[in-house]
């Protein structure tokens, strides 16, 4: 039962698992890096089209930040990561 939808579901853990395993520090949702920066997640969204900040993707609703790219952004950028 479920057929397509379990083996989507499976891979889904697969890849997250990997992703999970390569970034032992840590990852973050958008809005969770919006947290940690002190900005929205639309800032955190333009951060990332414009290359500034790693994103990794999977499909059209799994999406996570490492927390390594985070703390690097906030170093560059002051405090609250906005760069200003």
């Amino acid at each position: 039962m479920g057929g397509r939808r379990d083996l989507e579901g499976e891979k889904i853990q697969k890849w997250f698992r990997k992703l999970v395993d390569s970034h032992p520090e840590g990852l973050l949702s958008p809005g969770g890096a919006a947290q940690y920066l002190g900005v929205s997640r639309q800032r955190v969204h333009q951060l990332i089209n414009a290359g500034k900040l790693a994103y990794f993707q999977y499909g059209q609703s799994y999406g996570y930040v490492p927390t390594r790219e985070l703390r690097r952004l906030k170093a560059e950028r002051g405090k609250d990561g906005t760069g200003k």
